[in-house]
């Protein structure tokens, strides 16, 4: 009896931990993976990205959240751009399922002055992992609340972003989850600002970047960061989160292929009971129109022979 009582809770907490971590975006390579938060970052590279990012969080405490992400875009044309990404999240009992399709429309309102449109739409499931439940042998396997049916929710979703664009400055705002079926409508805010200019004599471009959340059921953050990448290629960066985290992060661009890894430092209490959190990137874009020329090439022999 006394079991149940404990697993009843375990639910409730663990509910509504999902429930507030889904407004945290757990992420923090920012300069590399705009387009997981902002859909209209979507098609701002040439031919067509593919994104892998997963992280850990918390490393050391038992049921601490861990994410993979990965995502597909392209631009269709000069103005217009799809995409897609698939997130699984896992937190302590609950895990967490998005898949969403996104479109993305870039206008010109001035001479280097542009104005970006993204929308998503998709599906966003919650289900408990009842194998994490099972695990403890006291749990009684009969106990309707250790089963799958218990709780398993689909919801239909849709996200919001927009992004100005003006040589080296970038201001963006998104609602991640802005409607979600069955429920009202999401107040959670995500805005960015960044601004890179190059130093040639060193080679170096140098990114200052800001991101604001407004949060449900938390404390807004904010946080602050500075990039700086060396020849286009090697790059570093340090952000601060008003959460009390450092992040280092690190990186490389080798042609089309980018990768990049970030450690964020707890402190305080957090830092007695964890080892920190990890997340790696990696980022591969194919270029359609090579290949378009390619094709072309070979064509153009054939009708030569």
């Amino acid at each position: 009896m006394i079991m149940k009582k404990l697993i009843h809770i375990l639910v409730f907490v663990g509910l509504t931990f999902s429930a507030t971590a889904q407004e945290l975006n757990s992420h923090y390579l920012y300069e590399m993976n705009w387009f997981n938060v902002n859909p209209a970052f979507t098609g701002e590279t040439d031919g067509i990205k593919a994104i892998l990012n997963p992280g850990t969080q918390w490393v050391g405490i038992d049921g601490n959240p861990s994410n993979v992400m990965f995502g597909l875009h392209s631009k269709m044309n000069k103005n217009m751009a799809i995409g897609g990404k698939m997130v699984m999240d896992k937190r302590g009992i609950f895990s967490n399922f998005t898949g969403e399709l996104m479109y993305k429309y870039k206008a010109t309102i001035a001479k280097d002055h542009y104005v970006s449109f993204g929308i998503t739409a998709g599906i966003y499931r919650t289900y408990l992992n009842v194998s994490t439940i099972l695990e403890d042998k006291y749990t009684d396997a009969t106990d309707p609340v250790a089963t799958a049916q218990y709780y398993d929710k689909t919801h239909l979703l849709s996200s919001f972003g927009i992004l100005y664009q003006f040589k080296g400055l970038e201001l963006g705002v998104s609602s991640p989850h802005l409607v979600v079926s069955g429920k009202s409508v999401s107040d959670h805010l995500f805005g960015m600002g960044r601004y890179s200019f190059d130093v040639e004599e060193l080679k170096l471009k140098i990114t200052h970047s800001i991101v604001y959340q407004n949060l449900t059921d938390s404390p807004n953050q904010l946080d602050v960061g500075l990039k700086m990448m060396w020849e286009k290629t090697i790059w570093g960066k340090c952000t601060y989160k008003t959460n009390h985290t450092m992040i280092a992060a690190v990186g490389v661009n080798i042609e089309k292929v980018n990768v990049g890894y970030a450690y964020v430092m707890n402190q305080g209490a957090m830092s007695r009971i964890s080892s920190g959190s990890h997340e790696v990137l990696m980022a591969f874009t194919f270029d359609k129109r090579a290949k378009s020329k390619r094709e072309k090439q070979r064509s153009a022999d054939g009708t030569k022979r």
